[in-house]
């Protein structure tokens, strides 16, 4: 005859005072608590997920937006160390340059126009010899970048004119 289990199922997880959770065994025994501070952990996972999904939304966006136009340069993923930043924004024509990258670091970049009314201009510097570079995307489409140290966004055009952007930005590795 098999040995009657410890903590016999089925298993119940009740929160106490919103300080934690004790998980019960079916004769009301409680067979484990997880305190709080376990929820910053998952808060911690929660927001790393939220992160990958707005990533792929923003990408995805440039799938069903893009242009016949779309261009990128071949990427090295191994050369990726981390995921830096990303972020959204709206560039005006008649305005400064939108600085997304100025360091001396190596960067690859996810740029998707999801909305305009103008030519957007990129600046960055080519990893390979550090040259300066610019490419213009005409209306919406994504493009990927990888730069040395310098990454700028310009509307062209008139005050009147606006771009609408999002982008991802990842680290590589030092050399």
């Amino acid at each position: 005859m098999p040995a009657a289990r410890r903590f016999p199922p089925p298993w119940i997880v009740e929160e106490h005072n919103n300080a934690c959770f004790i998980v019960m065994d079916a004769t009301g025994q409680g067979a484990r608590r997880f305190r709080q501070s376990h929820r910053k952990g998952m808060s911690m996972m929660l927001q790393t997920f939220l992160r990958i999904v707005t990533t792929l939304a923003l990408l995805c966006t440039a799938v069903i937006f893009v242009s016949e136009d779309v261009r990128a340069q071949v990427i090295n993923f191994s050369q990726i160390d981390a995921f830096e930043s990303m972020g959204t924004g709206t560039l005006h024509g008649a305005s400064q340059p939108k600085t997304i990258i100025d360091d001396s670091e190596q960067h690859t970049v996810f740029i998707t126009i999801w909305e305009s009314d103008a030519d957007t201009k990129v600046y960055w510097k080519s990893p390979d010899g550090n040259l300066p570079r610019t490419t213009i995307i005409h209306g919406t489409g994504a493009q990927a970048f990888q730069t040395a140290g310098e990454f700028r966004l310009e509307a062209l055009g008139d005050a009147n004119h606006s771009v609408n952007y999002g982008y991802v930005l990842l680290r590589h590795k030092k050399q």
